[in-house]
């Protein structure tokens, strides 16, 4: 019998190919071997001692800009050294492995390979890292391909010699060895970890969108079980190929048995050639979507929820090529520590934007709860639509309203935004002038754009910029607190072009020699970049070549950097003359975010693909409604254009009959910035010059255009007056007039309004009963997990000096109360916890000296903590507290603040049976609520759900059905049918329905509901419990009417 010798130093992710010639490795082959083997030794055939996947002449050689890798795992099951493994054990230590030894380039594609139970490591990893891409980020949205070889899916049969009754465990239970087999029985017909883990395997695949590769080989020789006990038992087939195939995935039979058909002779193996044909087909397949994958594939729910910031960059991919200039994320915390604002500054190209998209990454990760609003400011009208996007995910907006006071209500909400902590970035705010346009009072300061605050644990304002003198402005004179962005180390550098820091001296040696060639033409990251992307699409360009044109240039008097970009784009033009010609149109619109419905079916699926895949575009996620165009890369397009003045007309015509087609006037604000852009072209053709006036027309019957245009106006004048002709002077004067005389019609109803007064003769009934009050602290909860992390880090932040006084303590205390306020599976004993966490914070807040408004907040949060306890006489006296002092408040945030208190209230006294006063709360509450913010708003809604379910306490269930039924029809035109709130109304209703004895009617929606819950917001969330816990009423009513 052979004993294997496993040493630790054989186990874990082993790298055994990494091509070094090659200036960019595209995919990574990960290797799973299977159990009672040796890590090492199980790829290699006995006879040539040819290991498969390291030989240069195999597999290395098939793929030449693949890297290779192998995980171990102990997997002796008997003797002296056998272990005890799990399915679960095993595929963490493979996704820790793989998350360490891919930090650098975490969404290089993978393909993973797989034998006998290494097969199931895989599946089972691959569900793992698709629920929790915070501590295994990109690998399952990097997984493109698997290679199962042996796998029993469906277990090992009943018969074979690997149960335990069989000769092979009778010969070493005689040698009177340990045995540890647990990981047979995993594999075994029927085991039911196995089935769930297959199913659940199945299912992902089945509904993931660009879902990985699959291929299967199943054995077609019988293997002699018994030489694992050192005998000669009759043959038998491990994995036959109905237990080793998954149905609607391409298998094929390889000519060796069990043990053999991992290990091949060498590259003429016929079993070997069949494998290596279907693992380059993944790879091929991997390399063509390797930038694709981390745009277009949905994120888990839970990171989802995280990271989904409207009109931004990606924040959930890390990106490879990103330069940490010495730790400047590390630089831009140090200062939010002590500030609420913090300034970059640096020329066009530097990579400031990027650092702020990694920053907002950052964030986002050590502050699990929180949010980022993404503010675009390279124009009036791109900073006008950002806000209003932002008012809508707050709801706060009215859509007819000017856009100072979009820009004020969204600065007084998250001045006094108590619900979560939040990072506000404004990207691009270059023009002083053009912004201060948009600001009502002359006399104010460019801080008319930031919410004012000294709140530096919840609240973080960073500001990219091209001008220093800005930038000091933005910190109110406080240079300290702003960055410069612009001189490269040699690893930054280095990463840009590799994506890694390179060790060969020869590569960073050429490296050094591209950034001192740019910087003639003072190119920073952005030319850089240009010199990575020609390199990824031209793989046989020579370096060597290369300096040699760039130091031409530079000796011709060219621009360096313009001569990157001519280069790169030539390339692009000679395969792909109509991405090339998109690319130029980008340079003449001039605007950072361009929504998808300026584009043709085909240019968003044939050609704006292309573009991402090379770098020049960014699509937006979650949604991906717009496409992001860098600023450095729209002007290298506007100096190409200038130089061929021939070629712009037709390309601004073409951009006229777009815009006009992309424009639903019923709906304006996403093509705004297109609008006002083209309004400034000079058409030649008379088409053109039609589809000018047309959009001027409607341009200036549209209200909230008039801010806007008072930052174009100065710019179009300037423009006319110093380039164009005398006809053309006189036409954009003519026009600038009728831009700014345009009135506004008058309005009848809100659609929204409309609709709530119909809601209450037809509705469609879809979709959950929850605590009285909704402490919302935050709509982006974190699981369980993520608070046991927090409330551990707040441990370690308490013990150390100097504890309560440190911010990161504050914003840790803040983090873990809210995250306990929305989820209600832990002990009780955490609940008087949380109380504790919020009384400590108001004790502080109290302590400052400061208006009693700033207590609000924290006298709310406390008396939400008190009703979670179950101690509703604490959370009215509390209440009250916070009721009276938020009734000193003016501004439209502050009002609604009390109406949210108030109506807490009038639920807690409902809950108490105090019914005279909380029907008399209603009474006085909803009117106002109308009357001030509206009766569409998410809050008037919730108040009179909340009425409604009262009601029902009363005995009046028709009423509250009639009521609840209007508010769902109300809230899904409003918040879509998919919001939290539906779903606790919809809760709500059914809870009616039992109570008017349509029991079945009751359980179909509380299952309905249930489900959708627990797909939105995750099976720990309380309003999940909540649903669950009424679901299970309703059986034990039933039982007692029985």
């Amino acid at each position: 019998m052979n004993i294997i010798d496993i040493r630790p130093q054989d186990l874990g992710v082993k790298v055994l190919h990494d091509p070094k010639e090659v200036d960019e490795v595209e995919v990574d082959v990960v290797a799973v071997h299977g159990i009672g083997v040796h890590p090492l030794k199980t790829w290699t055939h006995s006879k040539t001692k040819t290991n498969w996947l390291s030989d240069p002449s195999m597999l290395p050689s098939a793929l030449p800009t693949s890297r290779i890798l192998s995980f171990g795992y102990d997997s002796v099951w008997f003797g002296e050294k056998s272990s005890k493994q799990t399915l679960d054990g095993v595929a963490t230590k493979l996704l820790r492995g793989l998350r360490v030894e891919r930090e650098n380039c975490p969404h290089r594609p993978i393909v993973f390979i797989g034998h006998c139970f290494g097969g199931l490591v895989l599946q089972k990893a691959f569900m793992m890292a698709s629920s929790n891409e915070i501590d295994y980020p990109d690998i399952f949205r990097s997984t493109r391909g698997m290679i199962f070889i042996g796998t029993p899916f469906r277990g090992i049969p009943e018969s074979s010699q690997l149960k335990t009754s069989s000769a092979i465990y009778d010969a070493i239970a005689a040698m009177r060895v340990d045995y540890q087999d647990n990981i047979l029985r995993t594999i075994a017909q029927d085991n039911e970890l196995l089935n769930a883990t297959v199913a659940e395997f199945a299912r992902k695949i089945s509904t993931t969108p660009r879902s990985p590769m699959l291929f299967c080989f199943f054995e077609q020789r019988p293997t002699n079980i018994g030489a694992i006990a050192g005998l000669k038992t009759n043959k038998e087939f491990v994995a036959t190929e109905g237990s080793a195939t998954l149905d609607g995935h391409e298998k094929e039979g390889l000519a060796s048995d069990h043990f053999q058909m991992n290990k091949f002779e060498d590259n003429e193996d016929g079993n070997y050639k069949c494998v290596k044909v279907q693992i380059e087909k993944m790879v091929n397949m991997a390399k063509s979507t390797v930038d694709e994958v981390n745009t277009q594939l949905p994120q888990p729910q839970h990171s989802d929820r995280r990271v989904d910031v409207p009109f931004a960059p990606d924040l959930a991919r890390k990106r490879i090529y990103f330069a940490n200039r010495g730790g400047i994320l590390h630089s831009i915390e140090e200062r939010f520590a002590r500030r609420t604002r913090v300034a970059l500054f640096g020329d066009e190209g530097a990579g400031k934007t990027h650092i702020a998209v990694e920053y907002a990454r950052h964030y986002l990760t050590e502050t699990p709860s929180a949010r980022v609003f993404w503010v675009n400011a390279g124009s009036p009208a791109e900073l006008m639509l950002s806000y209003k996007r932002i008012a809508a995910e707050l709801s706060l907006p009215k859509d007819d309203e000017a856009a100072s006071q979009t820009v004020a209500r969204v600065r007084d909400h998250l001045a006094l935004d108590f619900q979560v902590q939040w990072l506000l970035v404004l990207d691009g705010l270059d023009n002083i002038d053009e912004m201060q346009s948009l600001n009502p009072d002359v006399n104010c300061n460019l801080s008319f754009l930031f919410p004012d605050s000294d709140d530096t644990e919840n609240r973080r304002i960073l500001v990219t910029t091209r001008r220093e003198d800005l930038a000091v402005e933005v910190v109110k004179g406080k240079k300290k607190y702003t960055l410069p962005v612009g001189t490269l180390k040699k690893e930054d550098i280095s990463q840009i072009l590799y994506g890694k820091i390179t060790k060969e001296a020869k590569r960073q040696t050429w490296a050094d020699d591209v950034a001192a060639c740019l910087h003639e033409g003072k190119g920073s990251a952005g030319a850089l970049d240009l010199v990575r992307m020609h390199f990824k699409l031209h793989k046989e360009a020579k370096r060597s070549e290369y300096i040699g044109f760039l130091r031409s240039a530079i000796t011709s008097g060219i621009n360096p950097v313009d001569a990157s970009w001519a280069r790169l784009f030539d390339l692009i033009n000679h395969d792909h003359e109509k991405e090339a010609n998109l690319w130029l149109t980008f340079g003449v619109l001039d605007v950072e975010m361009i929504p998808r419905t300026f584009f043709s079916k085909h240019e968003r699926s044939e050609l704006l693909p292309v573009l991402i895949n090379i770098g020049v575009v960014d699509q937006l996620l979650p949604d991906r409604s717009s496409y992001r165009v860098p600023k450095f890369s729209r002007a290298c397009a506007q100096r190409w254009l200038e130089g061929r003045p021939a070629k712009r007309p037709p390309i601004e015509n073409m951009v006229l009959q777009q815009v006009l087609a992309a424009w639903k006037w019923e709906k304006l604000c996403p093509v705004l910035p297109l609008a006002l852009a083209v309004s400034r072209f000079q058409p030649t053709s008379t088409t053109g010059r039609q589809a000018l006036e047309t959009i001027r027309a409607r341009l200036s019957k549209k209200k909230e255009v008039d801010e806007a245009n008072k930052a174009l106006r100065p710019s179009l004048a300037v423009n006319a007056a110093e380039n164009g002709p005398p006809a053309t002077r006189s036409r954009m004067t003519s026009s600038l007039k009728e831009l700014a005389s345009g009135q506004e019609p008058e309005r009848g109803p809100s659609v929204r309004q409309k609709s709530i007064e119909g809601g209450k003769k037809q509705l469609r009934l879809e979709g959950p009963r929850v605590s009285s009050s909704s402490p919302a602290l935050t709509s982006r909860d974190s699981p369980i997990r993520t608070m046991q992390q927090q409330s551990r880090r707040l441990e370690k932040l308490q013990t150390r000096d100097p504890g309560w006084e440190e911010p990161q303590t504050w914003r840790a205390a803040y983090d873990l109360a809210r995250m306990r306020l929305t989820r209600t599976q832990h002990k009780p004993d955490n609940f008087k916890e949380t109380v504790n966490l919020f009384e400590e914070i108001l004790k502080r807040k109290s302590a400052r000296a400061g208006p009693p408004s700033q207590l609000v907040p924290s006298q709310y949060n406390l008396a939400l903590a008190h009703e979670s306890e179950g101690n509703l006489d604490e959370a009215v006296a509390m209440g009250h507290f916070a009721l009276e002092n938020a009734a000193l408040g003016k501004s439209q945030q502050e009002r609604e603040l009390y109406f949210r208190i108030k109506g807490s209230l009038a639920a807690w006294y409902a809950a108490r049976n105090r019914h005279d006063e909380a029907l008399r709360v209603f009474e006085e509450l909803l009117p106002a609520m109308d009357r001030e913010i509206g009766a569409d708003h998410r809050l008037t809604l919730e108040a009179r759900r909340n009425k409604a379910m009262f009601l029902a306490d009363l005995g009046e269930l028709e009423s509250a059905e009639a009521e609840l039924v209007a508010v769902l029809r109300a809230q899904e035109l409003v918040l879509g049918p998919d919001d939290r709130d539906c779903l606790r109304t919809s809760c709500q209703i059914a809870s009616v329905w039992a109570r008017l004895g349509r029991k079945e009617e009751a359980e179909e929606r509380f299952r309905w509901v249930l489900e959708k819950q627990e797909e939105i917001l995750g099976a720990d969330h309380g309003d999940v419990v909540m649903t669950r816990r009424l679901l299970g009423d309703l059986f034990v009513v039933e039982e007692s009417d029985s």
